[in-house]
């Protein structure tokens, strides 16, 4: 009996160690962070927060490091295809490895269209990124914001 006890108690901590969830790189942090402002903002204005969705955050991911390691900088579709009725996309580019969120919100702020898509209330569910490196021979971090609604 007590090897049993013993068996089920490795069994459920071998279990707990798989549902872990591995500890956030510090993409996965600055990529947290970004969501935070992105809500700090839309509360400021009275709208309702913005969700994760895994399947934007895919898309953000992959388009993010896709523009950096082509050295493009443009508009993609990939967000499109994640099944939302309406989306939307926004890129941000700044000099140096920096992941801080703070920079890239005050560039998207102060543009227009990019204020308009994260203050858009059709807008539920988002998945951002950052990608940093090389980036045409200079060290460079780009975010990609990809909304669904």
């Amino acid at each position: 009996m007590r090897h049993l006890c013993l068996a089920a108690a490795v069994a459920g901590v071998a279990l707990l160690a798989l549902a872990a969830p591995a500890s956030a790189g510090p993409v996965d942090r600055a990529s947290a962070r970004m969501l935070d402002r992105f809500n700090d903002v839309r509360e400021r204005h009275g709208l309702r927060p913005l969700r994760a969705a895994p399947r934007l955050q895919r898309t953000a991911r992959g388009f993010a490091g896709h523009l950096r390691r082509s050295g493009g900088f443009y508009h993609g579709t990939s967000y499109a295809r994640a099944g939302f009725r309406r989306s939307g996309e926004i890129l941000a580019m700044r000099s140096g490895r920096s992941l801080a969120a703070r920079p890239a919100l005050r560039q998207w702020m102060s543009s227009g269209g990019h204020r308009a898509l994260i203050l858009d209330p059709s807008f539920r569910w988002v998945g951002v990124a950052p990608a940093r490196g090389a980036y045409r021979g200079s060290s460079a971090t780009i975010w990609v914001a990809h909304f669904g609604g």
